[in-house]
């Protein structure tokens, strides 16, 4: 078959690789069943995967009912539980729809959850390499995804039942939406007389906010998606005004997802009294207020400042940044004291935690044993990107030139 053929029917053969590539993903994490299969069920992969195994037995047996509150852990008071119960409902759904009821049973289905999760982001990363820079990028992203070790391998595997992968999974979907609208926003400006991009945009946005949501109740540590969309926030906003145009798209899109992430929130995530955003407290509604609050801000901000010479939007920024913290110290301290706890909780790695492997300080060795090869496509990916964008205006045309057609 000569070359233009093959492009003509390329969405086949593009369709045909992801679907090799997911089988390929599939057998590579099961390929260990065999040692890990007895009579009496399943080796799970590590301790906490029984954990969660007890979790899942629980629901199973009294669905949809989840134990917030566990008697048996954090001697000798019991604790509230700081994870979410998607992964274990994800779980417990299959095993009632495959009409697994024993331990052995229950074991052997929730052991294949986090393969198929692990499975689903092959397509999920393709689509994310595509929107970035074409469907060439998105099928070497999809194969790296597919094979690549590290820990995403580990905790994808066979036996490993616990909610690592559903973080990932879901924080990579959220990614996903949102780069894909933001592609498409700046391809098609966003206004009220555009009803179809309107309400494209919409319906995509609650898509990413339903998936934040998601991947919130899965664990609390996905909080870092939101500050990392925080920053990409002020930046983008302050590039739009260097460049003179609207940041509507911006407030459209970030303010209906968290509008969105804080309305199913409300309506499920609240369980756990005061304000800890590493449970599930009120203090996630009053972040995401805060965002919403701080992206309408923002958007006045550069209308108000129009014309204006172009450090008077960030010093704006910053003034307002300094005196809305202070207004909080002053005002609701404990709601300044709930964020401040949570940042030093997540990057100050408390002496407590360090029995905790996923909160033990990083070394070059950890870090390698982590993301493996990954750690140097990472330096090369970055490398990229920087070149990409080393001038406002080759990354403007860098993304009008992005392929259309996901």
């Amino acid at each position: 078959m000569d070359w233009a053929a093959i492009q003509k029917n390329k969405r086949y053969f593009i369709f045909l690789a992801i679907l090799m590539l997911m089988i390929l993903s599939f057998i590579l994490r099961v390929i260990q069943i065999p040692s890990m299969t007895f009579s009496s069920g399943i080796r799970l992969i590590e301790n906490d995967p029984y954990y969660n195994l007890r979790q899942i037995e629980v629901m199973v047996h009294n669905f949809p009912q989840y134990n917030w509150f566990d008697a048996m852990t954090g001697f000798p008071y019991g604790k509230v539980i700081d994870w979410g119960p998607v992964f274990p409902t994800m779980a417990a759904i299959a095993c009632i729809a495959l009409g697994a009821s024993n331990r052995p049973e229950i074991m052997l289905v929730s052991s294949y959850v986090p393969v198929f999760l692990g499975v689903f982001m092959v397509p999920i990363v393709y689509l994310i390499g595509k929107v970035l820079n074409g469907w060439k990028t998105g099928l070497v992203s999809a194969l790296c995804i597919a094979v690549i070790g590290g820990e995403f391998f580990s905790r994808s595997s066979f036996g490993y039942v616990t909610h690592h992968i559903a973080e990932v999974l879901f924080s990579a979907l959220f990614c996903l939406i949102v780069i894909f609208l933001l592609w498409y926003t700046e391809q098609h400006p966003l206004t009220f007389q555009d009803k179809k991009t309107i309400l494209i945009s919409g319906v995509l946005s609650i898509m990413a906010g339903i998936s934040y949501l998601l991947g919130i109740l899965t664990i609390t540590t996905l909080l870092l998606f939101a500050l990392i969309t925080v920053i990409f926030i002020l930046i983008a906003s302050i590039i739009d005004f260097y460049l003179k145009r609207s940041s509507f798209n911006l407030l459209f899109i970030f303010g209906l997802i968290f509008i969105t992430a804080a309305i199913g929130y409300g309506l499920y995530g609240v369980h756990t009294a005061g304000l800890v955003l590493a449970q599930y407290s009120v203090a996630h509604l009053y972040m995401y207020a805060l965002i919403v609050a701080g992206v309408v801000v923002l958007f006045l901000l550069a209308i108000l400042l129009k014309g204006r010479p172009f450090y008077w939007y960030p010093l704006s920024i910053l003034g307002i940044a300094i005196i809305s913290a202070s207004g909080l110290f002053l005002i609701v301290p404990d709601i300044l004291n709930a964020f401040v706890q949570g940042g030093v909780g997540f990057f100050g790695r408390p002496i407590n935690l360090n029995p905790i492997v996923e909160l033990q300080p990083w070394s070059v060795q950890n870090a390698f044993g982590t993301f493996s090869s990954g750690i140097i496509l990472m330096i090369g990916g970055i490398v990229i990107l920087v070149s990409f964008c080393t001038r406002l205006d080759r990354c403007h045309s860098h993304l009008h030139n992005t392929p259309r057609r996901i």
